[in-house]
């Protein structure tokens, strides 16, 4: 992964949100991934003990923040725009979790909101 570009990425993300008066709850998913991806680019070293746990969040996040961008730019560029979009992915729950693979204890929990459900599907229909 290029870290500089992680950057970017990142850059790009909030700066569409911004672009758009969306706040993103600081303390939430998204925002969370944000950070991550900053510090991950920036070269920052976490105080918080290293584990297999949080080296595999870390991944996660700088992985949707990378995803994230890209459909994001794509749509932009072929001038859809994404108002509402960006303004529900201020208000999906708490984590980024719908965003990681499906494995046998995901696809067996009901964890998946209303919401969150219906933000991806209006978005994947944009």
């Amino acid at each position: 992964m290029d870290w500089k570009e992680l950057g970017e990425r990142s850059t790009y993300v909030r700066d569409l949100a911004r672009s758009y008066k969306v706040m993103l709850p600081p303390s939430e998913g998204l925002a969370l991934a944000l950070h991550e991806a900053d510090a991950l680019a920036s070269g920052a070293k976490s105080p918080l003990p290293a584990t297999d746990a949080r080296a595999a969040a870390s991944a996660h996040d700088a992985h949707v923040i990378w995803a994230l961008a890209d459909s994001l730019k794509i749509c932009v560029d072929a001038g859809i725009d994404l108002k509402a979009h960006i303004a529900n992915m201020g208000t999906v729950p708490q984590t980024t979790e719908l965003l990681r693979p499906l494995t046998r204890e995901r696809s067996t929990s009901r964890t998946t909101t209303t919401k969150s459900s219906s933000w991806r599907t209006s978005f994947a229909s944009a």
